[in-house]
């Protein structure tokens, strides 16, 4: 091993020992069969949930909220999967592993996905981006306009980056009015259902993912940037989602996950607004180490391809570097804020 390597396994293994009373959170989004840009691959999965099993102590969502309540603390080492937006590839992929392994998790699921009466906006707007053959792309919105071009199809996941950070400001509805633009000016016409790629999973899916012991929470009704709506629009998507997938799985829907999830995606009257609808807890992707100080404000850390990305979340070394990062702002003139989220 070389003296580098030996240094980062002793910051691991440090860091590991110095949060071993504290619980990570992990946030994944989609699977693959194969490594991808936007997808851990089953063979980065597997090898993760393996490590979990060998040297950490696996925590159910369930278990995790009831020891922040009541204080009780946590077993050394412990970890919680959580998977945002119940892509299909949760069902096929993630779900065998997770049973074959033991290692439970908790689903989002946005309901009027599931029920296949929404894209997520931002798979919309990949899709037409990754699948035109144009080269430019205008949109104009309140009077502003944005304009991108690209030469070359290894621009397009960039390009794609871009669009998706200016439409997340956009309200639901100017969202619409967006990707309406967009299969005009790029010729793609966007189906009224995800196509397989972008598919969610099933009602019958959820229902199977339960059994097996999984969990379920909300992730509202359509994925709206919940900080960009009215408090009615707000109001209707988190106590509506709920009561959707109450109705169709028949066990209360307690947790709640915000769209986006970053400090800016949400306001305090949201933060309101969840508890008034009933729910128990709420994650974020806002970087940290939860500590039950604000069960519905509770960050997470995201997952990637990465074993030793990975290992740096499992250690809790990725929560230290955080928290000296936050530590050390407020000294240093240059700094500036870090707001970390994810566009799904």
């Amino acid at each position: 091993m070389s003296i580098r390597n030996l240094g980062i396994s002793a910051a691991l293994q440090s860091a590991r020992l110095l949060t071993r009373n504290r619980p990570r959170i992990v946030m994944y989004h989609r699977f693959g069969v194969e490594p991808h840009v936007r997808k851990v691959s089953a063979a980065a999965f597997e090898v993760q949930l393996q490590l979990i099993r060998q040297h950490y102590h696996s925590l159910s969502y369930e278990e995790l909220l009831q020891r922040l309540a009541d204080g009780s603390g946590f077993p050394a080492n412990s970890v919680v999967l959580t998977i945002d937006d119940a892509y299909e590839d949760v069902y096929t992929i993630a779900m065998p592993l997770l049973l074959r392994w033991k290692v439970p998790a908790i689903v989002y699921a946005p309901s009027a996905y599931v029920d296949r009466e929404t894209w997520l906006w931002p798979d919309a707007v990949r899709y037409m981006l990754f699948t035109t053959v144009k080269r430019e792309l205008r949109l104009e919105l309140a009077g502003v306009e944005h304009a991108w071009t690209w030469d070359r199809d290894d621009q397009v996941e960039g390009i794609w980056n871009v669009v998706a950070d200016v439409v997340k400001t956009f309200e639901r509805e100017d969202c619409l009015v967006a990707l309406e633009q967009m299969s005009s000016q790029l010729a793609v016409p966007l189906p009224t259902e995800p196509v397989a790629e972008y598919r969610a999973m099933t009602w019958e899916q959820l229902r199977a993912w339960q059994a097996a012991g999984l969990s379920v929470g909300s992730h509202t009704r359509v994925h709206p940037n919940l900080s960009r709506e009215s408090r009615d629009t707000q109001a209707q998507e988190l106590f509506g989602s709920k009561q959707r997938i109450e109705e169709m799985l028949q066990k209360p829907c307690d947790h709640f996950c915000y769209p986006f999830g970053g400090i800016e995606d949400f306001t305090k009257e949201t933060v309101e607004l969840v508890a008034k609808a009933g729910y128990r807890s709420a994650v974020t992707t806002v970087l940290g180490m939860a500590d039950g100080a604000h069960l519905l404000k509770i960050p997470r850390f995201g997952a990637s391809e990465s074993f030793l990305e990975f290992r740096k979340t499992a250690t809790g070394w990725r929560g230290l570097s955080h928290e000296r990062e936050r530590w050390l702002r407020p000294f240093s003139t240059s700094a500036r804020p870090v707001q970390v989220g994810s566009r799904t």
